[in-house]
């Protein structure tokens, strides 16, 4: 596994971390060309070569955008995003749901990872610098999202989730380590943004759930371990 995946985006802003939304209906039942929404989401691009794609919202909903503000942005199949769209239009499923249609505003990725195990990975490559941790949630079932911040000098700092691999989820809650690597950059001022990853990996056979722990060394020194956390996958 390639531990030296980047974490360059939705760094240096504090970007929204969930479902945001400013809509009135006009006197037509319609939206307005000022509404804009705002969530965190994975593309589903079913072709590559095709322009269009669904982004799959964090709230159960999905976009389905018909024009863009943002054509240079490359958009590819199960990527994470940051998303800012105006509804134009929107229909209800069968699920209640909603499907929404209208324009991109803004489009951002989100680093989107697999956990690794400690294994597998080598020392150098994860890291042992401090992070923050502002915010830890769960969302469309299988993602595990954290709104994280470290201090930089504008250089490509690592990211990663690692499982110590001293707990089977069941009978022992897995340790989940997030590390950082800031390759020796400099601590000039603090940058913030949103990180996710993919729990998928972790199920354990026989069973539709597991728990789970995530730690880490903050800046004061001290090691935290965040809340038991409990990923519902179904048998």
């Amino acid at each position: 596994m390639n531990m030296r995946k980047v974490l360059t985006l939705l760094l240096g802003a504090s970007f929204l971390a969930v479902f945001v939304t400013s809509c009135d209906l006009d006197d037509d039942g319609k939206y307005s060309v000022g509404d804009f929404i705002v969530s965190l989401g994975v593309v589903q691009k079913e072709n590559p070569s095709d322009n269009s794609y669904v982004i799959q919202l964090d709230n159960g909903d999905s976009f389905v955008p018909m024009a863009t503000s943002v054509p240079y942005f490359n958009v590819y199949n199960n990527q994470r995003v940051w998303v800012n769209f105006n509804p134009l239009d929107d229909k209800t499923n069968s699920d209640g749901s909603l499907t929404y249609y209208g324009k991109v505003n803004d489009l951002r990725e989100i680093l989107y990872k697999n956990i690794s195990n400690a294994s597998e990975v080598s020392a150098d490559s994860m890291g042992y610098d401090p992070v923050n941790v502002k915010d830890i949630w769960m969302s469309q079932d299988s993602i595990l999202n954290l709104e994280i911040s470290f201090y930089t000098a504008g250089s490509t700092h690592y990211i990663n989730l690692v499982n110590d691999e001293t707990g089977n989820g069941v009978d022992q809650p897995y340790m989940l380590d997030l590390t950082h690597n800031a390759r020796g950059d400099e601590q000039a001022y603090r940058t913030s943004g949103i990180v996710s990853f993919k729990l998928g990996t972790l199920k354990a056979a026989g069973n539709d759930s597991i728990n789970f722990i995530v730690r880490y060394t903050n800046y004061d020194g001290q090691t935290v371990q965040e809340p038991v956390m409990t990923y519902h996958y179904g048998s």
